[in-house]
């Protein structure tokens, strides 16, 4: 997450004098479409790490507006369960995988 609010931020800085407001829905519309479309951020694909449903794909629209939702409140990403997934995950049904294995 830090990575990319990092990278929003940066083009926020570039397009908005670092507005916050602006750096929150870079980064909201970036994680949006990137989780809907390829499951992964650009902060997960540097790590290796994606998100899927149970079944095995990427979360398609609805989940990924939960998990962008609960994200950019930020508390939710916070709170774990015993399997360290945050309420994030838990409310949108995904999980972190990593990829390529």
């Amino acid at each position: 997450m830090l990575i990319d609010w990092l990278l929003a931020y940066a083009v926020s800085l570039g397009f908005a004098a670092g507005d916050p407001w602006a750096t929150l829905g870079i980064f909201a519309a970036s994680t949006f479409i990137l989780q809907a479309s390829l499951g992964t951020t650009i902060g997960h694909r540097l790590l290796g790490i994606g998100m899927r449903t149970a079944d095995g794909r990427p979360p398609g629209l609805a989940r990924a507006a939960v998990r962008t939702l609960a994200l950019c409140a930020a508390l939710p990403a916070v709170i774990t369960d015993a399997h360290g997934r945050g309420l994030h995950e838990r409310w949108s049904g995904t999980y972190v995988v990593r990829l390529g294995h």
